[in-house]
């Protein structure tokens, strides 16, 4: 079988199963007795091993086998869940990770496991403690029945049916899972009602099980029929039917398990009318609905993104021709084109949005490693996981938050007898929140440590010489701190694996700012620091306000507009050498945006009224000063390209109605360059 077609799909399910099993090992570490957060464990190591044994990665399951076993004891409870297993279950998931990774990128740089299975095997041998237990307990069935389920059984009984328990286990390697299993209940059926399945229709539908599931039958028909049933569906490896008895209580209990040659002392069970009752339970489970979803290639939607763009371009061309000939048919066929793109717009853009818990949920472990290696304590709180982003920006953001969680653990959060000192709880808090904020996305990282001296970072620049003493003295406490941004700026004596470079702020900053974002910093001594990064929901699409200079057309982002005004010549000020404004009671420094951008002026600076584009970055605002204010419109960025790529202030281009280029502006660069 040519398993390269299937290379996709074992790649990112591994990879989500490598993330659940680094969440539930944290949740394993808090709550060491929490069985069902083995099982979830046990399950996503299952399923890895199965897929990597067909698709011939061995070394990928022979070591999953291995931490099945140390698993399975745990489940057991013969072995505890002490923090040495729980590390070298950590450790297994790393190699895992990392075998995973050189399969995707094709690396074939062999990893030594026999370390690692040596361990595995000193856990399961060693640690094991040979639990004895005089009472003999009858076998007790995985299913857990409600009152009304027992008693649709013992309703059923009466009538001449039988409660079976099928315990089906697939082939190992079994691709498609959900079919198999919805193939199994759909045979079921046919014999009698399907009471419940563990896991839930659901669960089985989107695959969330190892190889084996289980089904509770009410039938009529006999114990060895089912069973030939269950095994005639193909991939089937194994199916064990046991005579359930109705419970007393919420269990229940198995009087004898039938194998492959089966003996049932009532095999004169006749066929009988079904149980009104019991009908009406099964509707609730019926059959598997087929997939829900797709898993859909991202240069495919990149794809049918620029198409959208292209017709939004092309929508505005038709616009401006409609108007320019007073077209009326031609108009208001337009006005209803431009529904039409605006909701296929908004689908392609929903279908691109993915939760930012998936870059998340990646830091709880980093952050429980890190701090043992530094030996704090920290408490991770993550708050709106479920906030979406476009697929594009959360590919790129994972780097900058690894950087901003680092400094805060690093330079931040105190050891725990400095905050004991200081009247703090000893385990330190670092919050990472997401939030929508209009058309942006916002992103804190927020710690309770010790702060950022301004002092100290001013200091800190003046001998690396990055700033002059001129510059230094001018400075306010937050300009100030946020020279952490420079390149080359770092306030670690030493240099270790966690910090010292100088590279990370600076990195933050700049892959920030390259997707179209801005970050910004707070800080009070001894309180903690907020670092806030502020993100456009695409990189694609976006409304914008145009404006002219002279004979050129600019792009101003909607985003970042705080509102238009018009000033006169006598309302512009200076002050140290900068023009500015009063605005309700603030002063806002001025942008020209001719002389920033050298636009040749054909003698309109002694005019009287002004246009001015009030923007924000964070908490600053200054204003752009225009020749004329066109409109707002729906515009699409394309990118300049390598060649333009080093213009600060230019963030993009886009093309206009009647076919003209206009530069979109850079908001962010344009008043930090002021």
């Amino acid at each position: 079988m040519d398993t390269n077609q299937y290379m996709g799909m074992f790649l990112e399910e591994s990879r989500e199963h490598l993330q659940t099993l680094n969440s539930c090992l944290l949740e394993l570490e808090n709550d060491p007795e929490s069985l069902s957060v083995l099982d979830e464990i046990f399950r996503s190591a299952h399923t890895i091993k199965g897929m990597s044994a067909t698709m011939g990665f061995t070394t990928i399951a022979e070591l999953t086998h291995e931490m099945e076993n140390v698993l399975d004891l745990l489940r057991k409870n013969q072995l505890k869940a002490t923090p040495d297993i729980i590390d070298t279950v950590f450790k297994c998931v790393d190699t895992l990770e990392q075998l995973v990774e050189n399969v995707a990128s094709g690396n074939d740089l062999v990893l030594d496991i026999k370390p690692l299975i040596d361990k595995l095997n000193l856990v399961a041998k060693g640690e094991v403690t040979i639990q004895t237990n005089s009472e003999t307990t009858p076998q007790v069935s995985s299913i857990v029945l409600s009152d009304t389920e027992a008693s649709i059984i013992k309703s059923a009984k009466d009538t001449g049916m039988q409660a079976f328990e099928i315990k089906v286990s697939l082939r190992e390697g079994c691709l498609l899972k959900s079919a198999r299993s919805y193939m199994v209940i759909s045979a079921l059926e046919e014999l009698g009602d399907i009471i419940k399945t563990v896991p839930s229709t659901e669960d089985l539908e989107k695959e969330k099980f190892a190889f084996s599931f289980e089904v509770l039958l009410l039938t009529a028909a006999e114990a060895a029929k089912v069973h030939q049933t269950v095994l005639s569906i193909s991939e089937v490896d194994k199916a064990e039917v046991l005579v359930c008895e109705a419970p007393s209580v919420n269990y229940i209990e198995t009087s004898k398990v039938i194998s492959d040659t089966v003996n049932i002392e009532n095999n004169s069970v006749a066929k009988v009318e079904k149980n009104a009752t019991a009908a009406q339970a099964s509707s609730a489970d019926k059959k598997i609905k087929s997939g829900q979803s797709v898993r859909v290639d991202i240069d495919k939607l990149d794809s049918l993104l620029n198409l959208v763009g292209e017709l939004v371009i092309n929508k505005t061309r038709l616009e401006q021709i409609g108007i320019t000939h007073r077209l009326a048919d031609l108009v208001e066929t337009i006005e209803q084109m431009d529904r039409v793109t605006t909701d296929l717009q908004s689908v392609v853009m929903k279908v691109r949005m993915v939760p930012v818990g998936q870059v998340f949920n990646r830091f709880p472990r980093m952050v429980r490693d890190l701090s043992r290696d530094l030996n704090k304590e920290v408490n991770l709180i993550i708050q709106g996981e479920e906030t979406e982003l476009d697929r594009t920006v959360i590919d790129e953001i994972g780097d900058p938050l690894v950087h901003l969680l680092r400094n805060s653990i690093d330079h931040g959060i105190e050891k725990p007898n400095e905050r004991q000192a200081k009247g703090k709880n000893p385990i330190g808090e670092i919050r990472l929140i997401a939030r929508h904020e209009g058309n942006n996305v916002i992103i804190i990282v927020e710690d309770d440590g010790k702060g950022i001296n301004s002092d100290v970072i001013k200091n800190k620049a003046l001998q690396k010489g990055l700033i002059t003493q001129a510059e230094a003295d001018k400075m306010d406490a937050n300009d100030a701190v946020r020279l952490v941004f420079l390149p080359g700026f770092s306030t670690a004596e030493v240099v270790t694996d966690v910090s010292g470079r100088g590279v990370g702020m600076d990195a933050v900053k700049n892959k920030i700012e390259s997707l179209g974002g801005m970050v910004d910093v707070e800080t009070k001594l001894n309180e903690g620091s907020k670092f806030k990064i502020r993100l456009p929901l695409t990189l694609a699409i976006i409304q914008a306000l145009l404006v002219k200079v002279s004979q050129e057309i600019y792009a101003i982002p909607l985003g970042s507009i705080d509102s238009t005004i018009s000033v006169t010549t006598e309302d512009i000020k200076t002050i140290q050498n900068q023009e500015v404004i009063l605005l309700r009671g603030q002063i806002i420094p001025i942008i020209r945006l001719a002389n920033k951008l050298n636009v040749p002026q054909k003698g309109n600076d002694s005019q009287e009224e002004l246009f001015v584009v009030v923007v924000h970055m964070g908490e600053h605002r200054a204003g752009i000063i225009v020749d004329n204010l066109i409109g707002q419109q729906e515009i699409v960025i394309k990118s300049l390209g390598k060649l333009l790529a080093g213009i600060k202030v230019i963030a993009g281009a886009t093309i206009l109605g009647n076919g003209q280029v206009a530069l979109i502006l850079d908001v962010g660069a344009l008043m930090q360059y002021n």
